[in-house]
């Protein structure tokens, strides 16, 4: 396991760094704290690094499956345009599973966009841009050279589809907080039986991300000027999927966005009447997003029926996050509380909430 301590040795020897940088002062090695034990290198006058190594087993087996998918896009010629909105693959270690990826700066990613209500235009133009990179990135893997890899890829559907139906080893393992959860989600026929059905309806069509959300995509600027690019980063939940869930990450990213802004109340209703960022003046960032998927997918039925599913979706992603931020609590969090609310209320009458509550029309 390399430390800020012990990397420069190995830096070295993989010719990432040079001597020079080390002898004048201007290299940097600090701590990224992300799943996995990751490493932050730069250099002034050279390219800087991303280090992911991982802690234990499981991790090891992501990263492999995220370094595989970086180096088939590096090399196939149907990859250039995905590769487009990937980061840069330098090297990956097989022996000791270390990821070496180029790093991405300046960067930020999307909530620090959001909140910027002076600059909504800067916010537009990167998730309508997001939209037309996981487009791209879902129709490149649709070509039959790619079929290989894909069916190699794990393709199980996501585990909270099921959580109405938890096995011993869960029940076993849970928190306080996401014993209520359960409870809440079971005590809710209908609640269980969208969720059955989003199972029923999984298909898995081609490469997704797995776990679309702000925090995994970064908008980089240019030092020279202010336009930026869009970069999609932490693969190593890829797999065959259905690229609904992957859209379904976007939506419920930007809700969950709006829920943070709340402040703090008594009840859920008055954490909504007291919030200073009302949701309809998010709802274009979700207008551009699709704007810039349909851009690529195509302005059709299909596409169409991809939007409804994707909604239902979001349903299902607005769950499994209330079940993880309860994941340490003794009680039922507030926000929690309201973040399932939100998606009973979507699961429940999704062509409603696809209009109302995000903001988008089919005819887009």
């Amino acid at each position: 396991m390399l430390t800020v301590d012990t990397a420069t040795p190995t830096l070295l020897s993989l010719k990432l760094i040079s001597g020079q940088a080390i002898v004048s002062g201007d290299l940097s090695i600090k701590s990224e704290a992300r799943r996995n034990r990751n490493l932050r290198v730069q250099q002034r006058q050279g390219t800087g690094y991303l280090v992911k190594q991982p802690e234990d087993a499981g991790a090891r087996a992501t990263i492999r499956a995220e370094a595989e998918f970086y180096s088939l896009c590096s090399k196939e010629d149907v990859c250039c345009a995905a590769r487009n909105f990937l980061p840069t693959l330098a090297l990956f270690d097989a022996e000791t599973n270390i990821l070496f990826l180029e790093l991405l700066e300046p960067a930020c990613n999307l909530w620090p966009l959001y909140s910027d209500v002076e600059n909504m235009g800067r916010a537009v133009e990167a998730c309508n841009l997001l939209g037309y990179a996981l487009a791209t990135i879902h129709a490149t893997f649709h070509a039959p050279s790619l079929r290989t890899y894909l069916d190699r890829l794990r393709h199980h559907t996501p585990w909270i589809l099921q959580v109405h139906r938890p096995s011993p080893g869960l029940m076993a393992s849970i928190s306080p907080a996401n014993y209520e959860t359960l409870s809440i989600i079971q005590g809710e026929p209908d609640v269980c039986r969208r969720l059955d059905e989003l199972e029923e309806s999984w298909q898995g069509l081609t490469l997704i991300h797995g776990d679309i959300k702000g925090d995994n995509i970064l908008w980089v600027t240019s030092k020279s000027s202010s336009q930026g690019s869009i970069k999609i980063v932490d693969w190593e939940l890829v797999q065959r999927g259905d690229p609904a869930w992957d859209v379904a990450g976007y939506f419920q990213d930007v809700l969950l966005y709006w829920l943070s802004s709340l402040p703090q109340g008594d009840s859920v209703e008055d954490m909504i009447a007291k919030g200073k960022r009302p949701l309809r003046t998010l709802q274009p960032l979700l207008r551009a997003f699709w704007r810039g998927y349909s851009a690529v997918a195509g302005r059709n039925n299909e596409t169409n029926v991809l939007l409804s599913r994707s909604v239902r979706y979001t349903g299902g992603r607005l769950i499994q996050s209330a079940y993880e931020m309860s994941s340490i609590a003794s009680a039922l969090p507030l926000r929690a509380i309201l973040t399932l609310q939100l998606s009973a209320n979507l699961l429940d009458d999704p062509e409603s909430a696809q209009v109302q509550l995000l903001g988008i029309f089919d005819d887009l």
